[in-house]
């Protein structure tokens, strides 16, 4: 639901003050998972509790005021969650995706991911399990790797991209079409060799 303009004025005022947005939580802050002593929030900052739980008007207000689009976690005792803004992002517009509640899925979805891109996130940085935010995309959303690869600027190495579209083409995946596509750029605008 839409965020009150009142408390995107007082979150502006807290930051203009002095708050850090990318300051990490750190001690006995928010709910905690039954069985564990591990607060939820964490060695999380706020630019990265925006980039999961929060609408895009949140985070670009963050963002505004020195929040940092490459934010990463602090990987907390117990958990085994290492996250950048994007990877939260990314993830958040995959759970909205699968929800009844909402409209069949679409980029608003994902405002959250190119507010971040357009804050200068960098799209080549591993979320800490060995693949960026990308690599990771084109195994379920290659159409969506496609749309962002058109649009931003991207550092990282293709073959792990490429990997996993071919996968999904062997395996008669739903999306074939959209991981062919995928192919066909990377061989005819960006040179790779797909093959």
């Amino acid at each position: 639901k839409p965020v009150a303009p009142d408390y995107l004025n007082a979150l502006a005022v807290l930051l203009k003050a002095g708050a850090d947005p990318n300051r990490l939580i750190d001690g006995a802050y928010g709910p905690v998972y039954p069985g564990t002593r591990n607060p939820v929030l964490d060695g999380y900052s706020p630019v990265l509790i925006a980039a999961e739980f929060r609408t895009d008007p949140v985070l670009r207000v963050l963002l505004v005021h020195g929040g940092d689009p490459n934010a990463r976690n602090r990987v907390r005792e117990g958990f085994d969650d290492r996250h950048t803004a994007l990877s939260l992002a990314y993830d958040r517009g995959n759970w909205l995706a699968l929800s009844k509640d909402l409209p069949p899925f679409d980029e608003r979805q994902f405002a959250n991911f190119f507010v971040l891109l357009d804050g200068g996130a960098d799209l080549a940085l591993d979320t800490g399990n060995g693949e960026n935010v990308l690599e990771t995309a084109a195994m379920r959303r290659p159409a969506f790797v496609l749309g962002v690869l058109r649009k931003y600027p991207y550092s990282g190495g293709y073959d792990t991209i490429v990997d996993h579209a071919i996968f999904r083409i062997e395996m008669k995946y739903p999306g074939e079409a959209d991981a062919r596509a995928l192919l066909d750029y990377l061989r005819t605008e960006k040179g790779v060799d797909v093959a």
